[in-house]
């Protein structure tokens, strides 16, 4: 099997697929913790996204707030959580 080109090994190839799955993740993510926040379509969360933080900055926006909701949810499950 011939790997894209720039792509050394099968594992570096694995590597990437990997962080697009994540990104791609966090993206869904995010459109869901924007839809019980604040309703509104998933395609428009998604248009409003990119606008605000271009084709890059949309993933680690995405991350950012999924990182969050994460944490706080954490912290809430600990028992010493006030």
């Amino acid at each position: 099997m011939a790997l894209p080109p720039g792509i050394r090994d099968r594992e570096e190839l694995a590597r990437r697929v990997l962080a697009r799955a994540d990104s791609r993740a966090n993206l869904d993510d995010y459109v869901g913790i924007q839809q019980s926040a604040e309703g509104g379509a998933a395609e428009d969360i998604r248009k409003d996204l990119y606008a605000e933080y271009g084709r890059t900055g949309q993933h680690a926006e995405a991350e950012r707030v999924v990182a969050m909701v994460n944490l706080a949810a954490d912290e809430q499950a600990d028992p010493d959580w006030d």
